[in-house]
């Protein structure tokens, strides 16, 4: 049995393999870390690979994760344009299966920010971050309010316009990608990904089954 942690900003995915298989997922907040931890090991797996975001916390998921290994893109050796000393752990699990089958894609992968990654013939060549939600709200807020107090009507249309401007952006930036690379195949995965709405197919676990590539290269 293989355990595959997908540490997003706010919650934490945990899958579990038989060979290639998945067999269980989990989705927990950083608070139940220790009992889904436990709970893990009671079932038993030989070893781990733990692709976070949340780079404060990757002591506090090996404490309770044992025998799992942190995915650190510059210490492997990939077909890329882009540094991998910069590039995110899940931004690499989900792009992986393309990279080692040599294929072309555009994979769209949706945590608290959004990235676009483009792999052309197993050549992974990046894309644009679209910042979260949250943050582009807060930057606006701090911007343009100087501490006024607006009506709730006013904050509504302004989290809209947000929400707008980052749906409309990752959809334009995908068909971009699709005209300037020729690329076809379109994936999509995490929590925003029914609401993008460029077509292609929706993944929900494509960093995790990345990740299980990843772990026997690895490890």
């Amino acid at each position: 049995m293989y355990l595959v942690v997908d540490a997003g900003n706010s919650s934490v995915k945990v899958g579990l393999f038989k060979g290639n298989r998945l067999v269980l997922r989990i989705t927990s907040s950083y608070e139940s870390i220790p009992s889904a931890g436990k709970h893990l090991s009671l079932l038993g797996y030989d070893r781990g690979l733990i692709i976070s975001v949340a780079y404060e916390l990757n002591d506090y998921l090996l404490r309770f994760f044992p025998r799992s290994h942190l995915l650190i893109p510059s210490r492997l050796s990939l077909p890329t344009r882009y540094s991998l000393s910069t590039l995110g752990p899940d931004r690499l699990a989900a792009s992986y299966p393309f990279i080692v089958k040599k294929t072309s894609a555009i994979v769209a992968v949706c945590g608290t920010a959004v990235t676009v990654n483009v792999i052309k013939d197993g050549v992974f060549l990046g894309g644009p971050i679209f910042p979260s939600f949250d943050k582009l709200r807060s930057a606006y807020l701090s911007l343009s309010m100087m501490g006024r107090k607006l009506h709730p009507d006013s904050l509504g249309a302004i989290e809209d316009g947000i929400r707008y401007a980052i749906l409309g952006g990752v959809r334009e930036v995908m068909r971009d990608m699709e005209r300037r690379y020729g690329i076809r195949r379109k994936y999509l995965t995490g929590g925003c990904a029914h609401a993008l709405k460029v077509g292609g197919r929706i993944v929900p676990d494509l960093v995790l089954l990345g990740g299980r590539m990843l772990l026997d290269r690895i490890v």
